[in-house]
């Protein structure tokens, strides 16, 4: 019984002290606008064309699979843009990944002009993006026909991003008595505290 006493009375000294960290899942589908231009600095501009980005997890840890639907380039219209295996991380901030290596882009391109379908190989030059308070931003550098071709996505705001980093304290505390009824302090008894049974003495 002192067992259990002392391990409470060590849970309830150490709880304050607890961070406990929430995150709603990086992966989703991010509807918003893509800007595409020859010069980087095009790319401060407003941001203009629908476009759709669905970021998937790899079953490799921090591994995230990019898909940009909605690219398209004078008269061609990109069915989509794959990008696997591109490495993230978790900060502060929200959720980061960046690729610098040079890939093969393989994708089924439209010809708007003459109303025909090929396949198409472009070379990706390098991608970063980040997730923030459930906004994606995807930067991406493509080389097509000795063409760079730069592009900046900004998803709208959706709740399959990531939301805010919250700290719960001892002041969030939600506290439950053996009947089910919401109380605002433990007193002597059971009680269900934050979800675990907990004997006060």
């Amino acid at each position: 019984m002192k067992k259990l006493l002392l391990s409470i009375i060590a849970f309830c000294i150490t709880l304050p002290m607890l961070a406990q960290v929430t995150f709603i899942k990086l992966e989703g589908t991010y509807p918003g606008k893509i800007n595409i231009g020859l010069n980087p600095l095009d790319l401060k501009n407003d941001l203009g064309r629908e476009a759709t980005v669905v970021l998937s997890k790899d079953s490799q840890a921090n591994v995230i699979n990019i898909v940009l639907g909605g690219f398209q380039f004078a008269a061609f219209d990109w069915k989509k843009i794959e990008l696997k295996n591109v490495k993230y991380q978790l900060t502060n901030e929200g959720y980061t990944f960046q690729t610098e290596e040079v890939r093969i882009l393989e994708a089924e391109v439209f010809n708007r002009q003459k109303q025909q379908n090929f396949a198409s190989i472009s070379i990706l030059r390098g991608a970063k993006g980040t997730v923030k308070n459930g906004v994606l931003e995807l930067e991406m550098t493509i080389k097509y026909n000795d063409t760079s071709i730069y592009t900046k996505f900004v998803s709208k705001n959706i709740t399959t991003g990531i939301q805010t980093v919250q700290a719960e304290d001892e002041k969030q505390e939600v506290i439950y008595d053996i009947t089910g009824k919401r109380v605002k302090q433990a007193c002597k008894g059971i009680y269900i505290i934050n979800g675990k049974k907990v004997l006060v003495k």
